[in-house]
C-alpha cells in the first residue's frame, strides 16, 4: 500500500495514479481519473448549449429592447409600464437561462442587476440540473 504524498489517500502498490490525479512514477498532478457528479458528457453539453443560448439570445434581446426604451421612449415623458414590463422578461429570461445551465432559478434574479448579472450568469460554468426531491 502506498500513500499519495498530495491527499494522503492510501492506494494499491500497482496502482499508477492516485483518485486525487497524483501519478506516482512522473511524480507530478495530472488530471484524476474519477468523473465529477456535475460533469456532463459531450452530447449532454451540446444540448445544454443549445437551449441555454436560445435564452441567453433572449436575455439580450430584451436588454435591447430596454435600452431603447430608456433612452428613446421614456425621454418623451410616456408612462413606464413598458419598461417595467420589459424588466420583468428580462428577468424571467435570466431565471431561465440559470436553470438551462444547470443552476436553481433564483440565480437568475441576479438579472435585477442587468449587465452585471447577465455577465455573472454568463460567466458560471454549465453543470448537470440539480436532482429535485
Amino acid at each position: 500500500m502506498k500513500s499519495c504524498p498530495k491527499c494522503k489517500l492510501g492506494s494499491p502498490d500497482e496502482a499508477t495514479r492516485c483518485d486525487c490525479g497524483y501519478d506516482f512514477e512522473t511524480k507530478k498532478l495530472e488530471k484524476s481519473y474519477l468523473v465529477s457528479a456535475d460533469a456532463l458528457s459531450l452530447e449532454e453539453l451540446s444540448k445544454v448549449k443549445s437551449k441555454a443560448n436560445n435564452w441567453l439570445a433572449a436575455c439580450l434581446l430584451t436588454l435591447f429592447f430596454h435600452t431603447l426604451y430608456l433612452f428613446y421612449v421614456l425621454g418623451d415623458g410616456s408612462a413606464p409600464v413598458f419598461g417595467i414590463l420589459i424588466s420583468i422578461l428580462f428577468v424571467f429570461f435570466c431565471c431561465q437561462y440559470a436553470v438551462a445551465k444547470g443552476y436553481n432559478w433564483v440565480w437568475g434574479l441576479w438579472g435585477l442587476v442587468t449587465f452585471l448579472g447577465l455577465a455573472l450568469l454568463v460567466s458560471k460554468p454549465y453543470r448537470k440540473a440539480p436532482s429535485r426531491i
